[in-house]
């Protein structure tokens, strides 16, 4: 279930208190991004975004059941304004970092700093969260994982790391919410997975073909 609308508008109408189990997310960071190869992203206002995290966490806090996890993609360059609006309404349990390979090996533009080679993501919960479920060794806080190159938005997450949270934070049959689809990468994951799920994603006209293609080929393949 993938509806084309605004996340805190769609959450608030269609989701009920305690109705998914694990919260999963990449929301706009508010800064500029010229991945090159991937594209570029806008500056869609570093308050703006702000704004929108605090909005979206609110209900994400609401809908997720009381042993449930949550994990918040996010930017470095702003870690500590993320950090307290999430945990007005989540306890965080662990700035968790995504390892991109040695992906990006070229400093900015400018030259004046060195290349982002990873992102953080906010692991989270609310009140009496379920323990993790993966082996010690998958259980490290840095997540080793190539980034994509071939994409369908610029800013997308790799299938295997996404299904790798599923796989340590959820059980067969789980419900999995994503507030911002993008590509549909958590669709397919839990397709993959076999994990049901909702999603929102506000750009329909950019990724509702790009977001159905995937699902009907995760579960082509899943089928076979």
């Amino acid at each position: 279930n993938v509806h084309f609308e605004d996340c805190v508008e769609g959450m608030r109408e269609r989701l009920d208190e305690d109705s998914v189990d694990f919260v999963i997310t990449d929301p706009p960071y508010g800064i500029n991004y010229d991945g090159k190869q991937e594209g570029t992203v806008k500056n869609d206002g570093g308050q703006e975004a702000l704004n929108l995290l605090k909005s979206t966490t609110r209900e994400m806090s609401r809908v997720l059941c009381d042993d449930g996890h949550g994990y918040v993609f996010w930017s470095s360059q702003s870690i500590p304004k993320a950090h307290q609006i999430l945990s007005n309404h989540f306890t965080i349990k662990n700035v968790a970092i995504w390892y991109k390979n040695k992906s990006n090996i070229l400093v900015s533009q400018d030259g004046a700093k060195y290349a982002y080679t990873y992102d953080p993501i906010f692991f989270v919960s609310n009140s009496d969260a379920r323990s993790l479920d993966g082996k010690p060794t998958e259980l490290k806080d840095v997540f080793e994982i190539a980034k994509v190159y071939d994409f369908d938005h610029p800013t997308q997450k790799p299938v295997e790391l996404i299904s790798k949270f599923i796989d340590n934070s959820t059980e067969l049959g789980d419900t999995i919410l994503d507030p911002f689809m993008g590509s549909g990468t958590t669709a397919v994951a839990c397709i993959e997975t076999n994990r049901d799920y909702v999603g929102f994603e506000i750009d329909e006209e950019n990724y509702r073909d790009v977001i159905e293609r995937r699902i009907s080929e995760a579960k082509r393949q899943t089928e076979a």
